[in-house]
């Protein structure tokens, strides 16, 4: 080991520090739904009496204690601030979290490890709004994401579209030309599948783009690896962006919907689920429901209903709020004919930023 080595780890260990202290914050953020104010000086001094008896070695109990001091400060600075957070599902530098920013520059992403906690997440009030993406225009439905839509007790308020597009990263210290790996989502590899081959990368799959980076980021023996993710992956794990735009498609995008636990009552766009009984004519009746009232619908797919074995449901979009008096009469009317009825929520449609 070299002084070069030493230092190259020395700035390995900052970069986790730095990402630790960030997952402390969220994590203390999310605390605010079980406590009435901020200052809670007893876990304050359990806290600083742990970190004391497990100081040793090198680190002197008070240095240790001042470190946690600042840093606990720091933690209530934040929460007195009362900023919104929107949670994701995936690590940080997801598409979601591209999402979040765009949406909201203002609210802090809260990353999620599964779809089903971002939704809990919303339900316990944890979080004050969840990030889903519900459909991408080349790979189809994100069927995790529209199941708990259906299942969970929450509310579409807002829907929001993102471009999709992927860059290939290396660690800094890395010769791009000595790659011969690329990790990522199954997906994201097959959107790319042309630059792989023209740079003679072998696919290596990985449960989430973000979390290759993150992967990527916490190995520094994975000189010969690059991932696909999004450029802000690139900024969050102090990574090299070889080349960008590296997707097949650029028309690859996704659209999202905003979820809270309570609905709104405006909007011009309606999200419903419905079933019909199995019988001849059922969904014309129903659809003739909307085109007597002039109501077009944007979005009409069916997917099987979870936990009811060979029976369907219909996914909608339509345009007009659930507080119009034509879309109101045709929800009632729908209501009364379907066996499974929901609104899944009314908001404002999304609209494309003017270039």
């Amino acid at each position: 080991m070299n002084l070069d080595k030493i230092r190259e780890q020395i700035d390995f260990i900052d970069t986790k520090l730095i990402h630790l202290f960030n997952e402390r914050l969220e994590l203390a953020l999310r605390t605010r739904n079980y406590k009435k104010k901020t200052k809670d000086a007893s876990r304050e001094i359990e806290v600083i009496e742990r970190i004391r008896q497990h100081s040793n070695h090198l680190i002197e109990p008070d240095f240790a204690e001042a470190i946690f001091a600042r840093i606990i400060d720091e933690s209530k600075r934040v929460q007195d601030r009362q900023p919104r957070l929107i949670g994701f599902q995936g690590a940080h530098g997801a598409y979601s979290e591209v999402a979040v920013r765009d949406f909201d520059p203002a609210a802090i992403p809260i990353p999620c490890r599964h779809f089903k906690d971002v939704f809990e997440s919303v339900e316990n009030g944890e979080i004050d709004l969840g990030m889903v993406p519900v459909e991408n225009n080349l790979a189809g439905q994100i069927a995790a994401a529209n199941d708990l839509l259906v299942e969970r007790d929450v509310k579409i308020v807002a829907e929001a579209k993102v471009p999709v597009h992927h860059a290939l990263l290396c660690r800094r210290e890395v010769d791009p030309e000595s790659l011969r790996f690329a990790y990522s989502h199954p997906v994201a590899l097959a959107q790319c599948e042309g630059m792989l081959a023209r740079r003679g990368l072998e696919p290596k799959s990985h449960y989430d783009t973000a979390g290759a980076a993150h992967t990527l980021m916490s190995d520094p023996q994975l000189r010969t690896v690059g991932v696909i993710a999004s450029k802000l992956c690139a900024e969050l794990y102090d990574l090299k962006v070889v080349e960008e735009n590296v997707e097949d498609d650029h028309r690859n995008s996704t659209r999202f919907v905003i979820v809270s636990k309570d609905g709104i009552d405006k909007g011009n766009k309606t999200s419903i689920l419905f079933s019909t009984p199995n019988t001849a004519g059922s969904l014309t009746d129903i659809l003739r429901i909307f085109s007597d009232r002039s109501i077009n619908l944007t979005r009409i797919e069916s997917r099987p209903l979870r936990g009811q074995p060979e029976q369907y449901g219909f996914l909608a979009d339509l345009e007009g709020g659930a507080q119009t008096k034509p879309v109101a009469e045709a929800l009632a009317l729908l209501e009364r004919q379907s066996e499974v009825f929901k609104v899944l929520g009314t908001y404002d449609r999304y609209e494309e930023p003017k270039s």
